[in-house]
């Protein structure tokens, strides 16, 4: 236990506070905690601020061992609890969804297709590996909806063409479309999500 402010195990960092900072057990303690919380928002499990000038450091039983250059500060920092602490990280990337018997999965979900599909196009799905295609009103408080198509890499013109094809059988008219080669987009005039997005499906990408 910490004897200079009594409710921690970081001894050494108050030791170093108080060897350093000439200053009133008052403020030491405010300096501790203000210390200890931005240690705790920087670092995920490091128990002590390691001192630049440290010498004599063993490893013994995966705890490290630090003295200082001068003496006057000596701590250990045990790294064996650590597994404990990973068990509680969030995973780094969103996992692959598992293989399926047969597809669509009953929520509409398809897998990619084995091989690249021979267009002179290619449609990136993003992280939840699905395609990044809406609908939304433009204007906000008009009945006028737009399908927005995105991360459209390669021949973007190529797709449209198929897209209007795609789209043909359900409409009276050809849809109105806009290219944005910019921002790799591809607009359709009406809610047309499902079908464009079963009709990419079904070409494997």
């Amino acid at each position: 236990m910490c004897k200079l402010c009594g409710f921690c195990y970081f001894a050494p960092l108050c030791q170093l506070i108080q060897h350093n900072m000439n200053m009133p057990v008052t403020v030491q303690r405010l300096a501790h905690t203000f210390l200890l919380r931005r240690l705790a928002l920087k670092t995920r499990y490091v128990r002590y601020s390691f001192d630049s000038t440290a010498e004599n450091t063993n490893i013994v039983d995966n705890t490290e061992h630090i003295t200082s250059a001068d003496g006057s500060l000596e701590y250990s920092v045990s790294k064996a609890d650590f597994k404990w602490v990973e068990r509680l990280f969030p995973p780094s990337r969103i996992p692959f969804p598992p293989q399926h018997e047969s597809y669509p999965t009953p929520s509409g979900w398809v897998a990619p297709s084995s091989t690249v599909p021979d267009k002179p196009y290619f449609i990136r799905r993003n992280k939840y590996h699905v395609f990044t295609i809406f609908e939304e009103k433009k204007p906000k408080n008009s009945q006028r909806w737009l399908t927005y198509v995105k991360h459209i890499e390669g021949d973007i013109k190529a797709l449209e063409k198929e897209l209007i094809e795609a789209l043909r059988p359900y409409e009276k008219f050809d849809p109105a479309t806009r290219v944005n080669e910019a921002t790799q987009t591809i607009w359709v005039k009406g809610m047309h999500k499902d079908i464009i997005e079963r009709y990419l499906y079904n070409q494997g990408f």
